[in-house]
């Protein structure tokens, strides 16, 4: 595993790499922002941002046809209406302090760390209200910032954090595990580390998981054959045998695929993915028939007992499209029996996890992300066993229970692109 230099915080260094990354994702949202900016809204939708960022590493040049959301440009609006005016005062405060870096990379940097914590804010505030009586106090803090932000500065050049891997939702135990939390890059990366503009696409980043679907491609016609005619006394040549038609190229739409390209965001592992929509089925069936369900309840029916559940609503399915509305209504009856199961066995737990989810600082979501998030979290053994053991001591997991809610949702979100996607497609 890859250790990070020593002074360097493992958090405070992740915030500085996502915040990085979220400067050139604003390129692309066409909404400028600095580092300080990306850097507040981090300390407050930690989540969205790097939901957002991971969205976008996965779609890259099919990003903006899949639609970006407009809450990041909203809330980036918001910090610069409320925090703008203090940063021009501290960059005009800053101006008069010895041994402040010129404008350019390290006073961002040395900005944006200042700003991490409240503490911090505190301190610019009283410089601001007081320039001339703080000078000799901000001088010796500026310094000692100094040093420090280019140690983060060296260490964001050579090490990186390790993405949560494709199955981290569900944390199967056949599937590989997140272990490392950094990794050294291969190469340093050199010249400046705030993107002045939109991400590369040609630099080489992150992959990209593509799955594409085309018409095979059909033979091409023979060249006409010259015919020369018979020399004379020469019997004609007997014409040629009839060759038996060759059957047609299988159509993509005769083997259930799609025609069109698809592009998954990073961290979408297309088996799941087939699960998630497999979930969304059976809602439509349980809204069609009339029962009340909740999220979580589908996610553990149909993720713990994938294949009797996908028999019944194959079943159903038939049954709904052949217009047998009785038999249709019965067989939606059995399957919420099964579902009613579950509920007995894991209602009171999830309804403890949810309350103490709910109190955790991951900012704002919608409810469907929030229930899908809770689905992926329960419809796992070892992520139930992970999130008893936050129920057991609450205080002490609060910090990695957040991390661990603010990855699912993460990833929570991708997934729904992907099957916004797959249903525009369609």
């Amino acid at each position: 595993m890859a250790e990070l230099p020593g002074g360097i915080d493992p958090d405070i260094f992740e915030d500085l790499y996502t915040s990085l990354a979220g400067v050139g994702l604003s390129h692309v949202l066409k909404r400028p922002a600095e580092l300080w900016e990306i850097v507040q809204l981090l300390r407050t939708d930690r989540a969205m941002v790097r939901g957002e960022i991971y969205r976008f590493d996965g779609l890259r040049e099919a990003y903006r046809a899949a639609g970006i959301a407009t809450t990041i440009v909203k809330k980036l609006d918001g910090i610069r209406e409320r925090i703008g005016p203090m940063i021009q005062s501290l960059r005009k405060f800053l101006a008069t302090v010895p041994g402040t870096p010129a404008p350019g990379e390290p006073q961002e940097f040395v900005i944006a760390f200042i700003t991490l914590s409240p503490k911090g804010r505190d301190a610019v505030a009283k410089w601001v209200a007081d320039p001339a009586g703080s000078v000799a106090d901000a001088t010796g803090k500026i310094r000692a910032i100094n040093g420090i932000v280019d140690g983060y500065r060296q260490a964001l050049r050579q090490f990186k954090p390790v993405p949560p891997p494709p199955s981290s939702p569900l944390d199967k135990e056949n599937r590989p595990q997140l272990t490392d939390r950094f990794n050294a890059v291969d190469r340093p990366v050199e010249g400046p580390l705030i993107p002045a503009g939109p991400p590369d696409f040609m630099s080489g980043g992150s992959p990209t998981t593509v799955i594409r679907v085309e018409r095979p491609e059909l033979p091409k016609p023979p060249a006409p054959k010259i015919v020369e005619p018979p020399k004379a006394h020469e019997p004609p040549p007997p014409p040629p045998a009839p060759r038996a038609p060759e059957p047609a190229p299988a159509s993509p739409e005769s083997q259930g695929t799609s025609v069109s390209t698809l592009i998954l965001p990073r961290g979408v592992n297309p088996e799941i993915l087939a699960e998630v929509r497999r979930v969304e089925q059976c809602r439509k069936i349980f809204e069609e028939s009339h029962q009340e369900i909740e999220v979580w309840e589908v996610f553990c029916m149909v993720m713990l007992d994938a294949e009797a559940t996908k028999a019944s609503m194959e079943g159903l399915l038939k049954l709904k499209e052949e217009g047998n509305r009785q038999a249709f209504v019965d067989g939606a009856l059995k399957l919420f029996d099964r579902l009613l199961k579950v509920r007995a066995q894991h209602g009171k737990f999830v309804r403890e996890l949810r309350a103490y989810l709910a109190t955790l600082s991951v900012g704002t979501f919608g409810k469907e992300t929030t229930e899908m998030a809770l689905g992926f979290i329960v419809a796992s053994a070892r992520g139930r066993d992970r999130a008893q053991t936050w129920l057991n001591e609450p205080s002490r997991y609060k910090s990695e229970a957040a991390g661990r809610l603010e990855d699912v949702i993460s990833r929570t979100m991708n997934y729904q692109t992907a099957l916004r996607m797959s249903t525009d497609g369609n």
